[in-house]
């Protein structure tokens, strides 16, 4: 085995701890661990979950740093869409998060993810019909709207827990 092997084996053994950490919502540690292999990598799945990490933080513009330089390398992943409309609901830019979700819902149609989270926004935004209608679809792709909508945002959060340099 190569020292080059080595790296990129210290680098995937480093996103999937870092991916845990932010899976057992240790959020500090995580960001410590996921921070060590953007030297390396800038995958848009290894963005993805610092910005996860720096939203259950509590640090929301770190957040939206890291899922902007995410999405502008996977702009079609829901992961990263998902946790950018959740971010920008949480800083209070919630007509930005319809933006998002409307352009999203409509590439992915069957996402009840998206179609719950569209219908949060649509009801914050006083839109109550179309989140009604939203949350109905939702629920018709098996999402608990209920149960959702009484949890923390945060916790809504997508992480991707596939490694890829």
């Amino acid at each position: 085995m190569s020292a080059g092997d080595d790296d990129a084996r210290s680098l995937e053994n480093e996103f999937i701890r870092g991916t845990c950490l932010v899976q057992q919502d240790q959020p500090t540690q995580a960001i410590q661990s996921l921070s060590k292999v953007l030297a390396s990598s800038r995958s848009f799945r290894l963005l993805n979950n610092i910005g996860v990490a720096h939203l259950r933080k509590g640090d929301t513009a770190q957040a939206l740093n890291a899922f902007t330089e995410a999405r502008n390398i996977a702009r079609s992943d829901i992961s990263v869409t998902v946790n950018m409309a959740i971010a920008r609901h949480l800083k209070g830019e919630d007509v930005a998060a319809r933006s998002i979700l409307e352009e999203a819902v409509r590439s992915h149609p069957k996402n009840g993810m998206l179609h719950f989270l569209s219908g949060f926004i649509l009801k914050k935004l006083g839109e109550h019909n179309l989140a009604s209608a939203a949350f109905a679809k939702a629920k018709g792709f098996g999402v608990n709207t209920d149960k959702l909508q009484a949890q923390d945002p945060r916790t809504w959060c997508l992480v991707h827990t596939i490694w890829e340099k």
